[in-house]
């Protein structure tokens, strides 16, 4: 998708693979992604659900919607906020969504556990939203660069989720200048292993949607999402 503005035009692509691991209640892809631009601002969310969950699909494809709606709603404030603000209000949008997901589906707030990624841009500042697994890394004059590792506990597979009553402890929040960032990605840890190798080295590739496709073709255990946004002076 492309809008164009008086100043940035921004780019953003988003693309799931469902793994092929049998998952406990469900073979569906367990991930999702929101993406949209209002001119100014450009948002990018993605949540893994976790597989052990029975309702994780539905607690992720609306985190991922209401989290994003929010921030771009609110991103000129939010972006002169404290850290402790922006952790207190999404974390506030976060238990909004799952409260209201449960209400309308009558489903367990635990049930809808997922991991989260986020960005926010404007071309010039970035917010970088991250809770659990997955990585979110940016393209620094042409060099790839992680800003945000995966947290995960005793094992790769454990994280921290939503759902968690300590979930607002493990939310990372960063401001980050763009320039000289390009691009920022997104992935879930089921693209993230697949594509790099250890200390996220590509062997000199530059990494793209094509490249990441290419890497997933032979089948992937786990669910891999992956997209990013990329801005340019129009």
């Amino acid at each position: 998708t492309r809008r164009r503005n008086n100043i940035m035009i921004f780019d953003f692509e988003c693309e799931s693979k469902t793994g092929q691991k049998p998952k406990k209640y469900t073979n569906e892809n367990q991930d999702a992604f929101y993406a949209r631009d209002n001119g100014k601002w450009c948002c990018l969310c993605i949540a893994d659900g976790a597989g052990s969950k029975k309702h994780a699909t539905l607690g992720a494809t609306w985190l991922t919607h209401d989290v994003s709606e929010y921030l771009l709603e609110h991103a000129d404030r939010l972006i002169g906020s404290d850290e402790l603000q922006v952790r207190s209000e999404v974390m506030e949008c976060i238990r909004r969504s799952l409260s209201k997901t449960v209400a309308f589906r009558n489903v367990e707030y635990s049930e809808l556990s997922s991991t989260m990624l986020c960005t926010l841009t404007d071309g010039n500042k970035c917010l970088v939203l991250h809770m659990g697994d997955g990585v979110i890394l940016a393209v620094r004059d042409g060099y790839l660069n992680v800003l945000s590792f995966p947290m995960n506990g005793s094992s790769k597979r454990s994280t921290a989720l939503t759902t968690m009553t300590t979930a607002e402890q493990h939310l990372r929040i960063q401001k980050v200048s763009c320039d000289p960032i390009s691009v920022i990605w997104l992935m879930t840890d089921g693209a993230m292993y697949k594509v790099f190798q250890e200390n996220y080295g590509l062997n000199g590739e530059e990494l793209s949607m094509q490249l990441i496709r290419n890497k997933l073709s032979d089948g992937n255990d786990d669910d891999a999402t992956y997209g990013y946004i990329k801005w340019r002076i129009s």
